[in-house]
């Protein structure tokens, strides 16, 4: 494994990068949440060498698999329940 490859699971297991399978995702986004307090993320799906179609793919999956599980979902401690449009209310 390479150091670049290191760093890049370092960042995952620390929920700063979010990646993988739409299960792995959802799992990653809860854990971001319980861990770090977490209530909004900022998605980027065409980045580096991918193409548009991969891209696409990424952001439909994302909107289709790993969204539907965390809509409807309060914060830790009594937060403010997500509206399903734009973040927290």
């Amino acid at each position: 494994m390479t150091e670049a490859e290191t760093e890049i699971d370092r960042m995952i297991d620390e929920c700063r990068i979010i990646c993988g399978t739409p299960d792995e995702c959802v799992a990653l986004l809860r854990r971001a949440e319980e861990m770090l307090g977490v209530t909004q993320v900022d998605c980027t799906f065409y980045f580096g060498g991918l193409t548009f179609e991969q891209a696409r793919r990424s952001h439909q999956l994302f909107a289709t698999e790993v969204m539907p599980h965390l809509r409807g979902r309060t914060l830790s401690g009594g937060g403010a329940q997500r509206d399903g449009r734009r973040g927290y209310t």
